[in-house]
């Protein structure tokens, strides 16, 4: 009798194992992540600043912050939250700033007073095209 009231007050699964079946999750999610990565398997978001038909810059959309190229120092990029954008720019009609944020693949922003483009390039479909 003693025996059945012990096993009736205890817990088949304690907190403490949940937590550790949790981060054993997380950390083979990760080390499974980063191994596609390596081979290739997972592209990480990016936007391309082009400055008269030249990249200039490449910006992981995953990282955060404001910067500028060194050929432009009056126009200002914002990357955030998977997305870029114009901040500031000394054009006249500020349409790049207007044109807001950039994030989906394809999208992209011009100032052409300044001869710069901001593209997140589109992803290659494996489609044949022709380009000039």
């Amino acid at each position: 009798m003693r025996n059945l009231k012990q096993s009736r007050g205890r817990r088949f699964i304690l907190r403490r194992d949940i937590f550790l079946i949790g981060m054993l999750l997380a950390v083979a999610t990760a080390i499974w992540l980063y191994g596609l990565q390596l081979r290739g398997g997972i592209d990480l978001p990016y936007a391309e600043i082009i400055y008269r038909g030249d990249v200039v810059q490449t910006v992981n959309l995953y990282s955060s912050g404001r910067f500028l190229i060194e050929q432009l120092p009056d126009v200002e990029f914002e990357v955030r939250d998977g997305a870029v954008a114009f901040i500031r720019s000394n054009c006249p009609d500020q349409i790049c700033v207007n044109t807001g944020w950039l994030r989906i693949s394809g999208d992209f922003a011009a100032c052409l007073p300044n001869r710069v483009l901001l593209v997140v390039p589109a992803e290659d479909s494996g489609l044949d095209t022709i380009t000039r």
